[in-house]
């Protein structure tokens, strides 16, 4: 009889060294692969359960973007009833409100998305949040811990144990185990990487949708104080001159001139573009008057923005910037609701759109530029040539507010 067949070990064979009994292999190899499978299993379920760990920090970080969400689309709620609020204080006012309904009250992010019939990473992951004293692990890395119940896992043990029969039998059995528990794994890793990848996009969007609601509700904010103070003189407050401004519309580096009664932009800062810039102390609210022609600046019957009224009525009213570059609102648009200045590519007029969040992206930017008296000869202004040079526009845009504000003049 041969000596596999007896179990005997081989002429100089030590006993790790020595074959097992109908298999041809050593108790050495036997080991070696365990402690391999369960070394591969071990990183498999600490790379589940880092992952784990971050999908909960992600539904954290979730849950909060959507209560921040809901409380700003409850602040615009109250801002669209106190609106409806004021307006129904007026006889047309009134008309419309009998006409137009409620607000909507606000759902929140959360209910929406469950709303929307395609697959939302965002709230997979909140749906699959392990509870509280739950393990985020994916087993026990090789200690026999069950799998995580939320996000799945194997453990090593058992992966690898509770089979009988031959040697060469149990390896086969416990590398299928082994293949059939590592899949699992692989598959329930691209499984998180593809919820986190979602989730991840999915909070950017909502992030930049909160910013865009914040900026809205902020323009809406100064909208309710206008119309209150059409209603109530106390609220409105009295024009203050603040002093003489120019206006630089920011994409071209012109100036805001004056033709007539007509506003266009000019190359040249000359005197037809200095205005007194007055503001109500009570709502904030902004007039512009010529320094020449001694008219205010507004928008008349037909819509059209001009230079023309004689006294600072609701039809000469704007919300302007002054510490930064801006866009202008035109107060008394869309029914004093207000309205963004947009200038035509074209023709370079000006000309008042929506008082929307899509209308004010399009809104041309200005800056407002202070003129002292040292800017001044003879009360009027000093003009200003932009440079022709090799300077990038916007490197010339800013150059020309420099020496506007530090008396450089030709």
């Amino acid at each position: 009889m041969a000596w596999f067949e007896q179990g005997a070990k081989p002429l100089g064979a030590t006993a790790e060294e020595a074959p097992t009994a109908q298999g041809g292999i050593t108790s050495a190899e036997v080991e070696k692969w365990e402690r391999e499978r369960n070394q591969a299993l071990q990183e498999a379920d600490q790379a589940l359960s880092t992952g784990n760990a971050t999908m909960g920090t992600l539904a954290d970080q979730q849950e909060t973007l959507d209560r921040a969400e809901l409380i700003a689309e409850s602040n615009e709620y109250m801002l669209a009833k106190s609106r409806r609020t004021l307006r129904g204080m007026t006889w047309s006012g009134w008309v419309a409100n009998m006409v137009s309904s409620e607000p909507e009250a606000p759902r929140g992010a959360r209910e929406r998305r469950a709303g929307d019939s395609r697959p939302n990473a965002q709230n997979e992951l909140l749906y699959a949040k392990p509870q509280a004293g739950a393990g985020r692990g994916g087993g026990g890395g090789g200690g026999g811990g069950a799998p995580n119940k939320d996000w799945g896992g194997t453990s090593a043990n058992a992966a690898t144990g509770g089979s009988t029969g031959s040697v060469a039998q149990q390896q086969f059995e416990a590398q299928d185990r082994y293949l059939e528990a590592q899949l699992e794994n692989i598959e329930e890793m691209s499984r998180m990487g593809t919820v986190m990848s979602g989730a991840i996009a999915g909070q950017i969007d909502q992030v930049n949708g909160m910013t865009d609601q914040v900026d809205d509700m902020q323009d809406e904010t100064r909208a309710l104080t206008r119309m209150a103070g059409r209603m109530h003189s106390k609220v409105r407050g009295k024009p203050v001159m603040r002093g003489w401004i120019a206006l630089q519309h920011v994409a071209s580096g012109k100036y805001l001139d004056l033709v007539g009664e007509e506003l266009v932009l000019a190359q040249q800062l000359r005197n037809t573009g200095r205005w007194e810039a007055h503001e109500r102390d009570g709502d904030g609210v902004s007039g512009l008057k010529s320094v020449v022609s001694r008219r205010w600046v507004g928008q008349s019957m037909t819509g059209k923005i001009r230079c023309r009224a004689s006294a600072f009525g609701t039809w000469e009213e704007w919300d302007i910037c002054y510490d930064r570059p801006a866009a202008l609102l035109c107060c008394s648009a869309n029914s004093g609701g207000g309205g963004w200045v947009i200038v035509d590519e074209e023709t370079e007029k000006l000309v008042a759109g929506d008082g929307t969040l899509k209308d004010k992206k399009r809104a041309a930017m200005w800056r407002v530029i202070e003129i002292d008296e040292s800017m001044l000869a003879g009360g009027r202004l000093k003009s200003i040539v932009p440079e022709n040079g090799k300077k990038g526009r916007k490197e010339q845009v800013s150059d020309h507010a420099t020496r506007i504000a530090c008396g450089a003049y030709q």
